[in-house]
C-alpha cells in the first residue's frame, strides 16, 4: 500500500490525491484476486484522512465495514466522519449500529444522541443522553450537555396552531409530555 503512503508525503493535493486514487484501483485489483484487503482498506482511509480527502476516507470505510460489519471500532470512525459533515441521518445511523454491538460505550450513546438532536429527533436523542450518563455518571460533559438539552427542549413550548379555523390547536404537547418522551 506505498501509494496511500506516498498521497500522505505527497508535495500537493493534486498529487495526494492522484496517489490515493492508484491506491484504491491497486486494492480493488488485489480483491478481486481473492485477498483479504481489510487492512489496506485501513491503510487507504487513513491516508485519505491525513490529506483531508473525506470522500475518499469514507469509501474505503465503508468498503472495510462490507468486510467487518460487526466492527464497532469501524462503525465509530465512519459515524463520527458523517458527524462532522453534519450528516446527522447517516451519523445516527451508523452510531445505532455502533451503539448495538458495544452496548456498555459511553461515548458511541453519547455521539448518537447529539446525531439524534441533530436530526431532530429528541425523543431518541434524550434517550442516548440518559444511557451515555448511565454508563458514565461522572463525565461532566455528559452531564452538562443533557442538562442543556433538556433545558432547550423545556422553553420550546410555543403551540403549533391549526389552520381549521376553530381555534384548535394542532401538534402542541406540553412541556412534560416531551421531557417525559425524551427520557427524562
Amino acid at each position: 500500500m506505498s501509494l496511500a503512503e506516498a498521497a500522505q508525503t505527497a508535495n500537493s493535493p493534486n498529487e495526494s490525491k492522484r496517489a490515493l486514487v492508484l491506491a484504491r484501483n491497486a486494492l480493488e485489483e488485489t480483491a478481486n484476486k481473492g485477498e483479504d484487503p481489510y487492512a489496506s482498506y485501513l491503510l487507504l482511509a487513513d491516508g485519505a484522512h491525513k490529506v483531508g480527502d473525506r470522500d475518499q476516507e469514507i469509501a474505503a470505510l465503508q468498503k472495510a465495514l462490507e468486510l467487518r460489519a460487526h466492527s464497532s471500532e469501524l462503525l465509530y470512525r465512519l459515524a463520527s466522519l458523517f458527524l462532522e459533515r453534519r450528516n446527522f441521518d447517516r451519523a445516527a445511523l451508523y452510531f445505532g449500529k455502533m451503539t448495538n454491538i458495544s452496548p456498555d460505550s459511553a461515548d458511541g450513546y453519547f455521539q448518537l444522541a447529539v446525531a439524534e438532536e441533530g436530526r431532530y429527533s429528541f425523543a431518541a436523542a434524550g434517550i442516548a443522553y440518559a444511557r451515555a450518563l448511565a454508563l458514565a455518571p461522572d463525565n461532566e460533559g455528559y452531564r452538562r450537555r443533557y442538562e442543556s438539552f433538556k433545558i432547550r427542549l423545556a422553553s420550546n413550548t410555543s403551540p403549533v396552531v391549526g389552520s381549521n379555523g376553530n381555534g384548535t390547536e394542532h401538534g402542541a404537547r406540553s412541556k412534560e409530555s416531551r421531557l417525559e418522551q425524551a427520557g427524562n
